[in-house]
């Protein structure tokens, strides 16, 4: 009697072990990659970078915004349209101009662009006069924001075209008047230095203060506007304060 022979089932029990165990590995590998997918990177120095690009960005968005509110009132200032230049300021502002102290935007900014610089060529802009040269420094525009990006400095170089109205009686004045050349003009130039501060979203002129560097004369008559001597009321378009 013939018996017949059983197969080894060991070469199929590790067929199945095997497929077993690379099943079990590759479902690994798959739920790792899914994980990495659907849970993003919170690494702290990634977070860091993002946030630090985030606040150059924001800063460098304030100095554009700063810059572009210079170039308007200076665009005012020579188009002779004081009231608008006004409307730049915080209402607690000061402007220090020619030896005098001007504050508060309705009081002091008012008398001084809408009633003084009205009479006058002030604001007319213009290359560098023959013949000066001034230092790098004086040539540079900076603008710093401050880190809460509440509050800002800034300085622009600047180069003019002025004029203010002849004083005094003489025949050669009154001949001037009559032909409608009754004032004294010349070019200067110098820095403007600025404070702002952010009101809601928008940039407001604090504090301005131009620092002359250089004058020279374009007319035979009179000179450079003389200092303030007196303050507001004595003088009807003075400063609260001499400085």
């Amino acid at each position: 009697m013939k018996t017949q022979s059983k197969k080894n089932p060991k070469p199929e029990v590790e067929r199945r072990s095997f497929i077993r165990k690379t099943g079990v590995a590759l479902s690994a590998v798959v739920a790792s990659t899914v994980a990495g997918v659907a849970k993003p990177r919170t690494d702290n120095g990634d977070k860091d970078q993002i946030d630090r690009l985030s606040r150059q960005i924001a800063h460098l968005q304030d100095a554009n915004a700063i810059r572009s509110l210079h170039h308007t009132y200076e665009h005012h200032l020579e188009q002779g349209a004081y009231e608008e230049i006004v409307g730049l300021f915080t209402d607690d502002c000061e402007v220090s101009f020619n030896g005098g102290l001007f504050a508060g935007k309705e009081r002091g900014i008012r008398r001084l662009y809408v009633d003084n610089l009205s009479r006058t060529l002030t604001g007319r802009k213009t290359e560098l006069a023959a013949g000066v040269q001034l230092d790098p420094d004086q040539q540079q525009e900076t603008i710093e924001v401050a880190s809460d990006r509440l509050s800002a400095k800034a300085r622009f170089p600047y180069s003019i075209k002025a004029g203010t109205p002849l004083e005094g009686e003489s025949s050669l004045i009154d001949m001037a008047r009559l032909h409608g050349e009754g004032l004294a003009r010349w070019r200067e130039g110098g820095v403007c230095e600025a404070e702002y501060v952010k009101e809601g979203q928008a940039w407001k002129i604090k504090k301005l203060e131009y620092r002359a560097a250089w004058h020279t004369m374009q007319s035979a008559e009179g000179v450079p506007a003389a200092r303030f001597s007196k303050t507001y009321p004595d003088d009807p378009v003075g400063p609260d304060s001499l400085v």
